[in-house]
């Protein structure tokens, strides 16, 4: 029996037209890297998660090169600290927050605010889904 999981022809069938449109225009603006496209989407990416900054980027080390979300303004840069007993899962994204010990991020969460209590957070945003105290 095969078991079709994701069907990416059926999806963009579904936003064909609005995708082209997108892409189209990319190619007329040879806006492949940055550009209104990216500082759009990192505006918005930015209001959903709930953040001043967001920056696009190809992977990590391609924020740094490009100055970060702060644009290299160093005195706007933000710490996370991470407490005792701490284990972040796999491709877990932890914006400039304090973690308290003995907690679990599990893999893929996005944690935008201070998690104060023990427990295991997951999700996106990341939430408590099992408390340990």
């Amino acid at each position: 029996m095969k078991t079709p999981f994701v069907d990416l022809a059926a999806q963009y069938e579904t936003i064909k037209t609005e995708i082209d449109v997108a892409i189209a225009g990319i190619i007329q603006n040879t806006a492949f890297v940055g550009g209104a496209p990216v500082s759009e989407f990192e505006k918005a990416f930015a209001a959903y998660a709930q953040c001043e900054f967001a920056a696009g980027c190809a992977n990590g080390t391609d924020a740094f090169r490009t100055g970060g979300p702060t644009q290299g303004k160093t005195e706007l840069w933000e710490s996370t600290q991470i407490g005792n007993r701490v284990s972040i899962g796999s491709n877990a994204t932890l914006l400039p927050v304090n973690v308290c010990d003995d907690v679990v991020i599990g893999a893929g969460a996005v944690v935008t605010k201070d998690i104060t209590k023990p427990g295991v957070y997951a999700g996106n945003p990341a939430r408590l889904v099992v408390s340990s105290q």
